[in-house]
């Protein structure tokens, strides 16, 4: 998982090396985003081909502007550098990944 601090580094993050990438903003006040953290980070265990990204919004938020962040949690997938669709939070890892792959 990839703690994004910056603008600049969120906006190289989502285009570089073709992996898919899955990005998940939320504020660090947000208590349904701490719920779904622990999933958040299940998810990643042993996945090489997807990228995920981690952005505070209270630390960063003109990426919640720019990213079209319009409630917390959001979790939303790049494919090529390019927006794909927004990622419904999981109950669980493993249906979150298959959501992801479809």
């Amino acid at each position: 998982m990839s703690d994004v601090t910056t603008l600049e580094e969120l906006n190289r993050a989502v285009v570089t090396d073709g992996r898919v990438v899955v990005l998940f903003t939320q504020p660090s006040t947000c208590v349904p985003c701490r719920q779904f953290k622990p999933h958040w980070q299940r998810a990643q265990e042993n996945v090489d081909d997807i990228k995920f990204l981690t952005v505070d919004l209270d630390t960063l938020p003109e990426a919640a502007v720019r990213y079209g962040v319009l409630r917390v949690p959001t979790v939303k997938l790049y494919e090529d550098g390019v927006f794909s669709r927004d990622v419904k939070a999981p109950q669980g890892a493993a249906p979150f990944i298959n959501d992801i792959r479809e």
